[in-house]
């Protein structure tokens, strides 16, 4: 479709010191307030009516689109109807018009929420990145020099495609406490099948197959053989681990977090509080493994799930987690990022039991907040650097640094405050434990100094080796 965007091209070559503003932060600052007072929508209605809208817009934009294509691949029918061009400036518009979600401004309008729900909501950058995400694949892949960016249009659009669970999940959320208007559920499924039919076609295109008298058919098929032929590989890895006599659950399908590949494996291990025994055996038969970018890992005890959080691993990382688990090294961690094991997960393995052991969860919890803990450093040296405030992108960029510190540093208040519960739980049960005690003493002096906003230790100082130490020697008993 040869339908180009219109830009201005004139140069904005306009000296600093012209400038009505000294810097980049006051101009945002003043904006915000004008943007918030006089454009954004003051109604629970007028939010969920703008997104409602662009929902299904964008559904009608990928079948529209997606009908087009399959006219060119299966009878070499190049047409391009006028009502397109017309669907496709209506879609911008409502992309450019579109309010992003922000918790916190809902509630300064009156949209509140249960504390049981709204903590979940605050984690709404998949949803903003959705309306970015999909309105760069369309300037990328339709605008000037499509031919250049057409690839990374489509990087755009798997993007976009990524982030319709956690868009999904979150208006399930939002739509368990305030009213459905425009009965959202029933466009979920359409949401769905529009973006894989369009994905499918789109690849086909970039790859410049000829023609075919059934194309999506095709395609389909031919994703589900590679996905099936990369389940069945990972099968014979692993044939020897289960015949070991660790038990390895195998899912239905990959799990595809465009452009990656990824698995999900839950396997069955002796002492909960050590599972990375096991993880030793599996990692041995996977470090060569190419066809898949991460796999996703639930550990069982007693063929159930016991835990909140499973890992989650980069297979190129693997050759360097290998060799720290021989050595029983605990700083393998570093290396692996912990997930927690939603509905959206356990649907691809089929496990039916789930219980909680707390003496795990102290242990778990604690890798949890090591992962938290080393974003939040890394965010924190970023910031650090103090960027030329005449740099108008590095500016932008220490903004959004900013705010991932204040949202990191929120996510590790919380997560302190939970392993200290925890603990004293387990107090309750083990009085008198010197190493429960430790790790409290370490939680609440660091819970003190991130209230305060003082420079917490960086990551690199910590002796977590140590902090994993106390919890290998607090006394379990596990029934």
């Amino acid at each position: 479709m040869n339908y180009f965007i219109s830009y201005d091209e004139t140069e904005k070559n306009i000296p600093a010191t012209n400038f009505p503003y000294p810097s980049d932060k006051e101009f945002n600052v003043i904006w915000t307030q004008i943007v918030e007072g006089e454009f954004y929508p003051d109604t629970y209605f007028e939010y969920i009516k703008s997104w409602s809208t662009l929902r299904r817009t964008i559904i009608q934009f990928n079948n529209e689109i997606s009908n087009i294509l399959i006219r060119k691949f299966q009878f070499n029918q190049d047409l391009v109807p006028d009502s397109i061009k017309e669907l496709l400036e209506n879609l911008l518009t409502q992309l450019k018009n579109t309010p992003l979600i922000d918790i916190d401004r809902w509630e300064r309008i009156g949209i509140n929420f249960s504390d049981r729900i709204k903590e979940k909501l605050q984690n709404n950058e998949k949803m903003n990145s959705y309306i970015s995400s999909y309105r760069n694949f369309l300037f990328q892949y339709y605008g000037i020099n499509s031919k250049q960016n057409i690839r990374l249009g489509f990087h755009n659009f798997q993007d976009a495609e990524a982030n319709l669970f956690q868009m999904h999940n979150f208006f399930e959320l939002v739509y368990s406490e305030k009213p459905d208007y425009f009965n959202d559920y029933l466009i979920v499924q359409d949401e769905i099948q529009s973006f894989h039919n369009f994905r499918l076609l789109l690849g086909y295109q970039i790859n410049n197959h000829g023609q075919k008298k059934s194309v999506l058919k095709y395609l389909e098929q031919k994703e589900k053989a590679e996905r099936k032929e990369i389940i069945q590989e990972i099968k014979g890895l692993l044939k020897s681990v289960n015949e070991s006599g660790i038990q390895v659950f195998y899912p239905k399908d990959l799990i595809i977090e465009f452009p990656f590949k990824s698995i999900i494996i839950a396997y069955s291990v002796n002492d909960p509080c050590h599972t990375e025994l096991e993880l030793l055996e599996i990692f041995k038969k996977m470090s060569d493994y190419s066809k898949i970018q991460y796999v996703y890992l639930i550990p069982l005890y007693h063929k159930g799930i016991f835990t909140e959080f499973g890992f989650k691993v980069y297979i190129a990382n693997v050759p360097k987690i290998l060799p720290l688990l021989i050595e029983n090294n605990r700083e393998f961690w570093k290396y692996m990022l912990s997930f927690k094991i939603t509905n959206y997960y356990k649907k691809f393995v089929t496990i039916n039991n789930e219980y909680t052991i707390p003496e795990y969860e102290i242990y778990s919890q604690l890798f949890q907040f090591c992962n938290e803990f080393q974003i939040f450093s890394e965010i924190n040296k970023i910031i650090l650097l103090k960027p030329d405030e005449t740099d108008e992108n590095l500016v932008k960029l220490e903004n959004r640094f900013n705010i991932m510190k204040i949202k990191a540093r929120e996510k590790i208040i919380q997560l302190i405050q939970k392993n200290i519960d925890l603990l004293k739980e387990y107090q309750l049960k083990y009085p008198n434990n010197g190493y429960s005690n430790e790790l409290i003493t370490f939680y609440q002096l660091n819970l003190e100094k991130i209230k305060s906003n003082q420079m917490i230790d960086d990551f690199e100082n910590i002796d977590y080796i140590r902090l994993f130490s106390y919890v290998d020697s607090m006394p379990i008993n596990i029934e």
